[in-house]
């Protein structure tokens, strides 16, 4: 599951998402939230035992209880520079998801990227489609159809996000906050 969810993060969860052909998608630098609603279709959640329960914060807690209708949603911040705009999306600085672009297209507005993803529990293709809406707002969808430990699964993500602030403020570069 862990696995899963971070093939699927990987594809939406920053805004540095520039295709290898040197265009950058033109938004904001600084602080961004990001809004995430994931559908995890054919996915069961495993039984939890309590003692596991007892260790996790109330938010881990919170999180997995969310997932168990194989849908959540997950509101994080992130700060990004324009440094990370330029780099682009890079699905190999996850190395966990082993994940390949196999082809992008992008315009200073739009981005789509095919992706295939190849790891002992989790493989399988995304496509993920990026729009800005303006200098401030972005959309996101990604679909993917994966087989985790065996079983086939289709991954769902809506994505919305906004610029709040030149000032990224406690959050670093290339971090990610789960925003409370």
């Amino acid at each position: 599951m862990k696995k899963l969810s971070l093939a699927a993060a990987a594809c939406v969860c920053l805004l540095p998402v520039a295709a290898h052909s040197g265009q950058k998608i033109d938004v904001k630098t600084g602080l961004w939230e990001m809004t995430m609603k994931m559908d995890l279709s054919g996915m069961q959640m495993p039984a939890i035992s309590p003692d596991v329960l007892a260790k996790m914060s109330p938010e881990q807690r919170a999180r997995m209880e969310a997932m168990k209708g194989g849908v959540s949603e997950h509101v994080t911040k992130s700060c990004v520079t324009e440094k990370e705009l330029e780099r682009g999306f890079d699905p190999q600085q996850n190395k966990e998801t082993n994940c390949k672009i196999v082809s992008s297209n992008a315009t200073s507005s739009s981005l789509e990227v095919h992706m295939s993803c190849d790891s002992a529990q989790v493989k399988g293709t995304s496509v993920m489609k990026m729009n800005a809406v303006d200098r401030e707002h972005v959309q996101a969808d990604v679909k993917s159809d994966m087989v985790a430990n065996g079983r086939p699964v289709k991954v769902n993500v809506q994505m919305t996000g906004k610029w709040l602030s030149s000032d990224c403020g406690a959050v670093k570069p290339g971090e990610q906050k789960l925003d409370h």
